[in-house]
């Protein structure tokens, strides 16, 4: 092991982990102002990231996204016109 590329390395990713932390600091703050407006802030985010990573290779991460809410809202309605059925019927 060289001792030297070992430091190198180190101050090189130290600068970078700092930022990591700053945008993880920044971050909550976003949290709390979607918590306080009534906005899921993990699926706002979920979303934002796909269309950055989008944006980078095209992989249609945002599509695969809206394909599964559309899927969770179909089963949503399906499971609560069953529930209602099963409710009217007793």
């Amino acid at each position: 092991m060289n001792t030297a590329n070992l430091i190198r390395i180190a101050k090189e990713y130290r600068r970078i982990a700092e930022e990591k932390l700053d945008h993880k600091e920044f971050c909550r703050s976003f949290s709390e102002k979607c918590r306080a407006d009534g906005i899921d802030w993990t699926q706002l985010k979920k979303l934002v990231d796909a269309q950055a990573a989008d944006a980078r290779d095209d992989k249609k991460r945002v599509e695969k996204i809206v394909e599964q809410a559309d899927f969770a809202s179909s089963y949503a309605d399906l499971l609560s016109e069953h529930e209602r059925k099963t409710d009217f019927c007793s």
